[in-house]
């Protein structure tokens, strides 16, 4: 089985606004440091402002996901989910409903609902957890990935 890999990228617009407010809010800290008492800690404070945006921008805006010989990841930078082949139901492309898994991102919906979904893309597929839990993965291609994962589980049913 090739393994297959997707880097899940936020849209562009949710990326613009973010830098620009970003930007705004680095530039209210510095002209308030102008003449201030407080001025190194606004410029401090600035500082790490920035470093928060370019964490988002490295590592929150883009979601990786891979499907090897063993599991499903769904990876934000350091934070990941791991599903076993053994451990899936069933796997569907369908729309994401933000409101059923409380918004995007990282997400743990009420009814046993998990999600690793990029800002505003609506594409991905539902993974049904042999327990119940429902995961939702964002995906460009989601017939694609559905593929993989249907492929994966049904290889390691014949292995198995």
């Amino acid at each position: 089985m090739e393994t297959y890999r997707e880097r899940v990228p936020a849209t562009p617009a949710f990326r613009w606004l973010l830098r620009v407010i970003a930007v705004v809010t680095v530039a209210v800290l510095l002209l308030g440091a102008r003449g201030s008492d407080q001025g190194a800690t606004l410029v401090g404070t600035a500082a790490v402002v920035l470093g928060i945006f370019a964490l988002l921008e490295v590592w929150l805006l883009n979601l990786q996901v891979e499907v090897d010989g063993e599991t499903l990841t769904a990876a934000f930078g350091p934070l990941r989910k791991r599903l076993r082949a053994d451990d899936v139901a069933e796997v569907r492309a369908e729309r994401y409903q933000w409101l059923l898994y409380g918004g995007w991102g990282v997400r743990f919906g009420l009814g046993k609902r998990r999600a690793w979904t990029v800002p505003f893309l609506n594409s991905g597929v539902r993974i049904t957890h042999q327990d119940g839990t429902r995961y939702y993965i964002s995906s460009r291609s989601p017939d694609r990935l559905a593929a993989a994962v249907a492929d994966l589980v049904q290889r390691r049913g014949i292995r198995g």
